[in-house]
């Protein structure tokens, strides 16, 4: 399965995240320059508890 999100803030990374994890194929867009620098450093812009990168 192939997905396409918009906007990689706190709801769609989560969700790009939840999708990748289950197998689907993800292909997301930013236009935020925080939150792309972030994700070009294979990481989150926000915190997450419990979360470990």
């Amino acid at each position: 399965m192939k997905i396409g999100i918009v906007g990689l803030g706190y709801v769609g990374l989560t969700l790009a995240i939840a999708a990748a994890s289950r197998g689907a194929e993800v292909f997301g867009t930013e236009i935020n320059p925080k939150i792309k620098s972030c994700l070009a450093e294979n990481r989150a812009h926000f915190f997450e508890p419990g979360w470990t990168n």
